[in-house]
C-alpha cells in the first residue's frame, strides 16, 4: 500500500535521509558535493563504478583479486575506496567495465542509497525477489533501492544499466513458447520505476508462502547450491532470510546475502539461529516473530515505530558480532 506525503511522518523521511553505519560516505562528503542530485544520474554513477558478479562474463571481463572487496559486510566506503586505489580517477567518476569493483546486487543498491541519504534524500535498500531475473515461475534472490521521489516511495534498481536492459528484453522477444504474461512482464520492465509485478519484498513473499499462494521453491537463487555444501537454493528458509535482511535494511542496517556470505567464509552465517535454523527447527515464538516482522516490513511507514523497537529489543534478529560491529542505530 502506497501512502501519500502526508501519511509519512517528517520524522520517517528524516530517519531514512541520514546515513546508517554502512551507508556513511562522509569520508567521500567533499567529491559527492560535486555530483547530481538526479536519481537517474546518481544511478548510472553507481553502475559506471561497480560490476555484478554474476555478469562478469556478459560484459567479457576477467577480473583481478584487487577488484574484490574482502570486507565481511562491506561498508560503502569500502567499495569506494577499492575503486579509488584501483583507478586514480576522481571517486565517482566512470570506469569501464574492467576497472569497477566487482560485487552483488546488495552493493548497487546500498551505494544508491547511501549516495541518496548523503544528498538528504529519504533512500532504503530492499531485500526481496525478482521476477525479471529469474526464469519463468520463479523469483530470483535480489536487492533494490526505494528512494521519496516528494510524494511517494519509487523504487529503483540500479543494477539493471542499458546493457542488462537490452539483454532482458532481447529474451523476452527471443524466447518461443514464452508465457505471455511473463514476457509482458519482462517487456514492461522500467529499472528507475519498478512495480510489484517486477520486484516483491521478502515479506511478500514470506506470506505468499505460507497463505498457500505460492510455492516456496520458486523462490531462490539460480546457481549451483553444491559448492555452497548445499541440495538447494530455494524454498521458505530462503525467503527467510531474505526478511530478516530486508527487515534489518529497513533498520538501516544492510547485511550481506545469502551466499554472499558464504563466499567471504564457509562459516559467515553460524552461530545466527534464525537464518540457519531448518524450518521444521524453529519455535513457535521465533515463527511468530518472523511472521510479525513480515507484516511491519510490507508497511512499514504504518508500522515505523514498532519496526524500529522490535528491531532494538530483539536481540535474536542482530547479526552476530562478526558481521558487524554496529548492532544499533
Amino acid at each position: 500500500m502506497k501512502m501519500t506525503q502526508q501519511e509519512v511522518s517528517a520524522e520517517i523521511l528524516t530517519y531514512y535521509s541520514i546515513p546508517g553505519p554502512l551507508t556513511d560516505l562522509s569520508r567521500y562528503s567533499q567529491a559527492i558535493d560535486g555530483l547530481t542530485d538526479d536519481v537517474n544520474q546518481l544511478t548510472q554513477v553507481v553502475q559506471g563504478i561497480i560490476l555484478h558478479v554474476l555478469w562478469v562474463d556478459r560484459y567479457k571481463i576477467i577480473p583481478t583479486p584487487t577488484q574484490l572487496c574482502q570486507a565481511l559486510t562491506p561498508r560503502m566506503t569500502d567499495l569506494i575506496d577499492i575503486v579509488s586505489k584501483n583507478n586514480h580517477e576522481a571517486p565517482f567518476a566512470p570506469r569501464p567495465p574492467g576497472s569497477r569493483v566487482i560485487a552483488c546486487c546488495r552493493e548497487f543498491a546500498t551505494l544508491l542509497c547511501a549516495l541518496l541519504r548523503t544528498k538528504g534524500i529519504p533512500a532504503r535498500s530492499r531485500c526481496g525477489f525478482a521476477a525479471y531475473l529469474a526464469k519463468q515461475g520463479y523469483y530470483e534472490d535480489h536487492w533494490v533501492c526505494e528512494f521519496w521521489n516528494g510524494k511517494s516511495w519509487q523504487m529503483v534498481d540500479p543494477q539493471i544499466d542499458g546493457f542488462q536492459l537490452d539483454s532482458i528484453k532481447t529474451y523476452a522477444n527471443n524466447q518461443q513458447n514464452i508465457d505471455p504474461a511473463y514476457q509482458a512482464m519482462l517487456l514492461s520492465l522500467n529499472p528507475m520505476n519498478l512495480t510489484e509485478h517486477h520486484f516483491i519484498t521478502a515479506g511478500k513473499a514470506w506470506q505468499l508462502c505460507l497463505n498457500g499462494k505460492t510455492n516456496p521453491e520458486c523462490y531462490g537463487l539460480d546457481v549451483d547450491p553444491k559448492p555452497y555444501g548445499l541440495d538447494s537454493l530455494h524454498g521458505l528458509w530462503f525467503v527467510r532470510g531474505n526478511l530478516i535482511r530486508d527487515f534489518l535494511a529497513l533498520n538501516k542496517i544492510e547485511i550481506q546475502p545469502f551466499v554472499a556470505g558464504i563466499e567471504k567464509i564457509p562459516q559467515y552465517w553460524e552461530g545466527w539461529r534464525l537464518i540457519t535454523a531448518k524450518d521444521n527447527e524453529l519455535t513457535q515464538e521465533e515463527n511468530a516473530l518472523l511472521d510479525r516482522i513480515a507484516e511491519l516490513s510490507i508497511e512499514p511507514d504504518t508500522h515505523y515505530q514498532e519496526l524500529r523497537t522490535v528491531y532494538e529489543q530483539t536481540p535474536s534478529l542482530w547479526p552476530p558480532k562478526g558481521l558487524l560491529v554496529v548492532h544499533k542505530k
